[in-house]
């Protein structure tokens, strides 16, 4: 494991952490709640592509993390919180959005590169 994964896997644990937290207890960032799914999961989305090379990878990768974030949804009826499946969807789409965001920004990236070449 390298140390970009390493990072992937703290934020996947944090992120769990937030997801499982008990009842009314749980942090909040005083935002709407769905943007606070679909950026936490945007930018694990971002991580995925940064800290795996191999367009398989990162698609295996992909699609464990909207597992994840279905299981974080289950897992949060457990610990006294509603599960949601728009907080499901808003995961899912904060992950594309990621994935987008990131091959646009390597894509700006390698047409500076090459136009300094």
């Amino acid at each position: 494991m390298n140390g970009r994964q390493i990072i992937l896997a703290l934020y996947m644990t944090f992120i769990a952490a937030l997801s499982l937290w008990p009842g009314e207890s749980a942090p909040s960032l005083n935002l709407w709640d769905k943007l606070q799914h679909f950026g936490a999961y945007g930018l694990m989305g971002v991580l995925i592509c940064w800290a795996l090379d191999k367009r398989k990878q990162r698609l295996v990768a992909l699609a464990g993390a909207m597992g994840f974030g279905m299981l974080m949804e289950a897992g949060q009826g457990v610990t006294g919180r509603d599960a949601s499946l728009l907080d499901a969807g808003a995961n899912g789409l904060g992950l594309l959005c990621g994935v987008i965001g990131f091959w646009v920004l390597m894509q700006g990236i390698n047409y500076l590169n090459q136009q300094r070449s």
